[in-house]
């Protein structure tokens, strides 16, 4: 993966960059060194307004395009940190 990549162009994470994985199997979450920080959603919720709203589309809706701010779950591990410093 991306931590595994970046590890043998010499870079490590949290220090250099960070790594957020959204919507991604909590179990999967901790099958990296270190730990990858994740973002989660309520996918069923998402899914089943895309869902609704294609089907009214297709039905030939003329609504306005809906917006619509979904609740998340950030669970912080060891890809996160601090920004670094610029290097001058």
């Amino acid at each position: 993966g991306i931590v595994a990549g970046a590890l043998e162009l010499g870079l490590r994470t949290p220090d250099d960059f960070s790594v957020i994985a959204v919507a991604m199997c909590h179990r999967a979450a901790f099958m990296s060194v270190p730990a990858i920080t994740t973002v989660s959603a309520d996918e069923h919720d998402m899914g089943s307004l895309a869902a609704t709203t294609l089907i009214d589309r297709l039905e030939g809706s003329t609504e306005p395009p809906i917006h619509r701010l979904f609740s998340g779950l950030l669970s912080t591990r060891g890809t996160t940190g601090p920004a670094p410093r610029l290097r001058t």
